[in-house]
């Protein structure tokens, strides 16, 4: 779990929440940064640390894509939630109207959960359970 990172290495992406998060969570740890996520799997993968943050589809995409996909695995538990969003220019509200529209209609139409099972389903290279619904919250 997490607190199994105490007084470990752990690589992030430089300048990232996932950065800032770890640090906050296992305050002891020490962060090896790098400018993009490949390098820092692959300091994982080379073992200079003994775990990566990031978010979850990213650690299971470049789990994906390694020969030896047993040699890792998700810890149970977050360090932190992060909710995606998709910003839009203020005063946009026509284009942001017409985006909500569409996602709390997939949302609705069971479509965006046969989307997330496509990619993230038990069969898929990256499984990953959803954890989430599509909502809309109109801002400024």
């Amino acid at each position: 779990n997490v607190d199994q990172l105490q007084n470990k290495k752990v690589s992030s992406v430089r300048g990232s929440t996932s950065e800032q998060n770890i640090r906050a969570a296992v305050p002891s740890v020490q962060v090896i940064s790098f400018s993009d996520y490949p390098a820092a799997f692959l300091a994982l993968a080379q073992g200079k640390v003994a775990a990566m943050t990031t978010d979850e589809t990213i650690l299971l995409a470049l789990k994906s894509k390694t020969a030896k996909q047993d040699d890792y695995l998700l810890l149970d538990g977050y360090i932190s939630e992060e909710p995606y969003g998709i910003g839009v220019r203020k005063g946009e509200t026509a284009l942001r109207d017409a985006v909500n529209g569409i996602l709390l209609d997939l949302e609705k139409s069971g479509e965006a959960r046969r989307i997330h099972e496509r990619w993230f389903g038990p069969q898929s290279q990256s499984p990953l359970q959803r954890s989430f619904r599509i909502e809309a919250k109109a801002r400024g």
